[in-house]
């Protein structure tokens, strides 16, 4: 029989393990590409492999930036 605890445990382990992979979905670049061509209106006649270019270094996924600083 499972404790509340466990169970509790477990769905925060599913939901850490989900965002883990929504993360390294959306840092790929060609990912990112399909969404900014898609949703911004500069990129909407660029192509996907002159937005990729565009998108410096590896996206930096799951890093906190203080910008009160």
């Amino acid at each position: 029989m499972e404790t509340e605890i466990k169970k509790v445990i477990d769905r925060a382990g599913a939901k850490i393990q989900y965002d883990s992979y929504c993360k390294k979905i959306l840092g790929s670049k060609m990912i990112l590409a399909w969404i900014l061509q898609a949703s911004i209106e500069e990129y909407k006649y660029v192509t996907h492999d002159c937005i990729i270019q565009c998108i410096e270094n590896e996206p930096d996924i799951g890093t906190f930036y203080d910008m009160s600083k």
